[in-house]
């Protein structure tokens, strides 16, 4: 019997130490699944503020060659932007695809309120101008709905 006792002991230590590595293990890999999570997040609302920065910049910089009396080179400049808007029109797209996923309600809830003051204002330099002035209003809601989420 004195052979028993302590191959019990060395027995539950071992399975103890396999169910600690295990425990170890799920305790990792949810935390690793956390941290892809909250990046995610982060890059998703970088990549919105960033394309609704160059959007704002863009659509600015159009209007502003449009209520002055186009010249060849503003015409060329006209064009360049609006290569530019589309690019970055395109990306936010995207990236407000991803927000869907991974964003929280609130968060979504500020895009599509940014969205639909754009369809709402008429056409022409009051649109963009209309299209900037929400750009202004909704990216400081976005960035507070981000710190919120965050936890920043």
């Amino acid at each position: 019997m004195d052979f028993v006792l302590p191959l019990i002991t060395s027995g539950s230590s071992g399975l103890m130490a396999l169910a600690g590595v295990w425990l170890g293990q799920r305790l990792s890999g949810h935390v690793a699944d956390r941290q892809r999570v909250w990046n995610q997040k982060r890059d998703t609302y970088s990549g919105l503020l960033a394309a609704l920065s160059e959007l704002n910049m863009i659509t600015g910089a159009i209007a502003k060659y449009m209520s002055v009396e186009l010249t060849e080179f503003s015409s060329g400049e006209i064009d360049k932007l609006n290569e530019q808007r589309y690019r970055v029109v395109r990306d936010y797209g995207r990236t407000r695809d991803l927000a869907q996923i991974f964003l929280s309600a609130e968060a979504t809830a500020v895009l599509r309120d940014l969205e639909n003051s754009f369809g709402a204002k008429s056409e022409g330099n009051q649109f963009r101008m209309a299209v900037c002035e929400a750009i202004d209003k909704g990216c400081p809601l976005l960035i507070a709905a981000a710190r919120k989420e965050l936890g920043t």
